[in-house]
């Protein structure tokens, strides 16, 4: 019996003793009650924020693609308006990069590289939208047409700066001509069309890889993309103030290299967010 009641006495301790430890260890993971988090909600559990940062920053898509010879391009218009062609964009002449070949509402209508004009394909003295296909010319080399997946389009800014190729079993970074071509590739994503240099060394189907660099901007503010919804013209981030209360903030937004974001207004220099973006945790 006394050694019963004596085992009895040590699992009523040993109870004791196990749920004070799990009080103390209940207290300490509840956090502050003062209301000082981030958001006021009363908890300290760790919050990751970044902050805007000044850099340069450039977007290269890279994308899979293949040689092909004789391709044709098209000539789009600058701008919206009427058309008025000239002689140079008969069909059968040969132009050469920069060729004028009419104009569209008083904007120069230019060949963007050496070749033969297969085409108009508006009449003359027609009123047409920006960037609709005026006139084919085909190029007399060879050429590297890629799709450029969906999700890489809205890095295609004004157009492309420039572009590198590399030729598998050839020559790596060649410059190329990025142009819009005449025959677009089926499947998802739209086709681009990078024109080599006249006597590259290459032959019809040989694969490749190019890297299309879309703009480039110096000394912009920067956040990294996972911090900011949205990739397009708008989107938003969670702000923080020194007081750690969070705001929803709207932010315009610029180039994008998919590791970071220009942030173009609605924030400033050194202002803190959120490492994740509004509804991402």
């Amino acid at each position: 019996m006394n050694r019963g009641k004596q085992t009895g006495h040590r699992l009523v301790i040993a109870i004791t003793v196990c749920l004070g430890l799990l009080s103390a260890m209940a207290g300490c993971a509840s956090g502050s009650t003062d209301g000082s988090g981030p958001s006021g909600t009363g908890t300290d559990s760790p919050t990751s924020t970044v902050t805007v940062q000044r850099s340069s920053i450039s977007s290269t898509v890279v994308v899979n693609g293949s040689v092909t010879a004789s391709p044709e391009f098209l000539v789009v218009a600058p701008s919206a308006g009427r058309v008025r062609f000239n002689a140079k964009s008969a069909v059968g002449k040969v132009v050469g990069s920069g060729t004028r070949l009419g104009a569209v509402a008083g904007h120069r209508v230019t060949s963007p590289a050496n070749g033969e004009v297969m085409q108009r394909l508006v009449g003359d003295k027609a009123t047409v939208a920006a960037s609709l296909p005026l006139v084919a010319v085909r190029y007399g080399g060879f050429g590297i047409v890629t799709n450029i997946p969906l999700e890489d389009q809205y890095r295609i800014y004004e157009g492309a700066a420039s572009a590198k190729a590399n030729i598998v079993s050839g020559p790596s970074g060649v410059d190329c001509t990025v142009v819009q071509p005449r025959a677009r590739a089926e499947g998802e994503g739209f086709s681009v069309l990078c024109l080599l240099p006249m006597g590259t060394p290459v032959i019809a189907g040989l694969a490749t890889k190019i890297g299309i660099t879309t703009a480039h901007k110096e000394n912009v503010l920067v956040l990294p993309v996972q911090s900011v919804s949205g990739r397009v013209g708008q989107g938003e981030v969670v702000k923080v103030d020194a007081q750690g209360h969070q705001e929803r903030v709207s932010v315009g937004l610029g180039v994008t290299d998919g590791a970071f974001i220009e942030i173009t207004q609605g924030l400033e220099l050194g202002d803190t967010v959120l490492a994740f973006a509004p509804g991402v945790g």
